[in-house]
């Protein structure tokens, strides 16, 4: 029997159209809450014949944490043993990518990965990759975007579903949840995780964001800002 967590993810992915019959599909696991929640919560539907696709896990070390990094990857391996799902993995120097490119960090990390997973997925003939951004991201997406002087279009935040000119399309199932509810469920479902000592690094601007700006504006919302701002992006898409 699935859990409110499962169900949820269950109707959003149905509604939204996320995955087509007999599909494989590719889970970006980084090892963190957020995408083992994904890939556990994920196979259930398909142990639970919510969902009929193949899954394989994706990892990409960013090489950015040292001996931490390789210890995701391992952590990331036994996951995948524990599902019973295939797992590729890619290693990318991002340090090395930034510095020739004049990139920040984030920007480098995020370039890599997007090439990293597009690369696994051909491998893999998996057509969609999936990614753990849930309802908290979505914020953090749109209030970054407003201090850019975003337009309605970047107010419409993290689509549940974009291709992209890599060739492959690209879905959010956890979009419907927030990360209060991720860790939750990993709790109650007995899912380890690995954590990040580099999301809290405020020299990074998404997590000034994150640990400094978004609690200021969630006591002006009363806490509802994050469902606020989901309620907002869903209504921009539509225009």
């Amino acid at each position: 029997m699935l859990c409110a967590f499962e169900k949820t993810i269950a109707e959003f992915a149905t509604t939204s159209r996320l995955f087509g019959p007999t599909e494989r599909i590719l889970l970006a696991v980084s090892g963190g809450v957020d995408s083992v929640a994904m890939a556990g919560g994920l196979v259930r539907l398909t142990e639970a014949g919510v969902i009929t696709v193949e899954f394989v896990i994706g990892h990409v070390n960013h090489n950015l944490r040292g001996s931490a990094a390789d210890k995701d990857q391992e952590f990331v391996a036994a996951l995948a043993k524990r599902l019973g799902l295939r797992l590729i993995t890619r290693s990318v120097d991002v340090r090395r990518y930034a510095t020739q490119n004049k990139l920040s960090i984030e920007t480098a990390a995020r370039n890599l990965r997007a090439g990293a997973l597009a690369e696994i997925a051909n491998e893999t003939g998996s057509k969609t990759i999936a990614t753990a951004h849930h309802k908290n991201d979505n914020a953090e997406t749109i209030v970054h975007r407003l201090l850019r002087g975003t337009g309605l279009r970047g107010l419409g935040g993290i689509w549940p579903k974009r291709d992209f000119p890599v060739g492959v399309t690209f879905v959010r199932p956890l979009l419907c949840v927030t990360r209060a509810q991720i860790i939750q469920y990993c709790k109650s479902t007995g899912l380890d995780w690995r954590g990040d000592h580099t999301n809290d690094d405020v020299s990074f601007t998404r997590n000034r964001i994150r640990h400094l700006l978004l609690p200021v504006l969630k006591e002006e919302c009363n806490g509802s800002l994050v469902e606020e701002l989901a309620s907002l992006s869903q209504n921009c898409r539509l225009l």
